[in-house]
C-alpha cells in the first residue's frame, strides 16, 4: 500500500509557482479606488469608456467625488464603492469590478438614500412614495429590487412583494429605519 503525503514544502512550492507565473487576484477596493481617482477607465451604464472625472452628474456637471464608502451591496461577498458625488441633488456613483472591469452606474437624486451596512437603501419618488430596495448585478448591468413599497397616495403597501396593511407598512419602515446607516469617509483635497 502506498501513500502520499502532501508536505507544507509541497504547498509551499505550489504557491510559489502560482506567484512565478504571475497569477494574481488584484486588490477589488485598491482597483476601484484608483477607477475612483481617474487612474483607470471606467464602463458607464452605456457602456462607453470614461475616467470618473468625465462622469456627468446633473446635467453636463463633471463629477467630483465627496466621500465613499466600500460596501457589498449585492450580498457576493465582494465590496462595490459608492461615491456620493458633488451633485446638488446628491447623485451617487456606483464602482464595481467585474470580469477585469470597473463598471459605473450613476444614481439620481432620490433614488439612492439611507444606505444601511446591510446594503439596502430607501428611494423616494415623491412625498406620498417611499420604497425600500436592493441591488443586484446581472452581469454588468443593475438592477434594483424592491423589499418594501410604501405608497400613500395610492394607499398601496408591500413587503416583499406581499400586499400588506398601513399598519404593517409602517412597522417595517420603522424598524428598518433603526438599521445602522453605512459611513462614508469624506475625500480629502489637496
Amino acid at each position: 500500500m502506498k501513500r502520499i503525503i502532501i508536505t507544507g514544502v509541497s504547498i509551499i512550492i505550489i504557491l510559489t509557482i502560482t506567484s512565478l507565473i504571475g497569477i494574481k487576484k488584484p486588490n477589488i477596493e485598491e482597483v476601484l479606488m484608483e477607477a475612483m481617482n481617474s487612474d483607470i477607465i471606467i464602463k458607464d451604464e452605456n457602456n462607453n469608456s470614461v475616467y470618473f472625472k468625465d462622469y456627468r452628474v446633473e446635467g453636463d456637471t463633471k463629477a467630483v467625488a465627496k466621500e465613499y464608502t466600500y460596501i457589498d451591496l449585492d450580498n457576493d461577498h465582494k465590496n462595490e464603492l459608492v461615491v456620493l458625488t458633488n451633485a446638488y441633488s446628491g447623485e451617487y456613483v456606483i464602482l464595481r469590478y467585474f470580469n477585469k472591469k470597473v463598471y459605473g452606474y450613476l444614481l439620481g437624486a432620490r433614488s439612492f438614500l439611507e444606505l444601511k451596512e446591510d446594503g439596502s437603501f430607501s428611494r423616494s419618488g415623491s412625498a406620498f412614495l417611499t420604497t425600500v430596495s436592493r441591488m443586484e448585478f446581472q452581469n454588468n448591468r443593475l438592477v434594483i429590487n424592491d423589499i418594501a413599497i410604501y405608497d400613500s397616495e395610492n394607499k398601496k403597501y408591500t413587503v416583499n412583494n406581499q400586499d400588506v396593511s398601513e399598519k404593517e407598512i409602517k412597522k417595517f419602515m420603522e424598524d428598518w429605519g433603526k438599521k445602522k446607516n453605512q459611513e462614508f469617509i469624506e475625500v480629502k483635497t489637496n
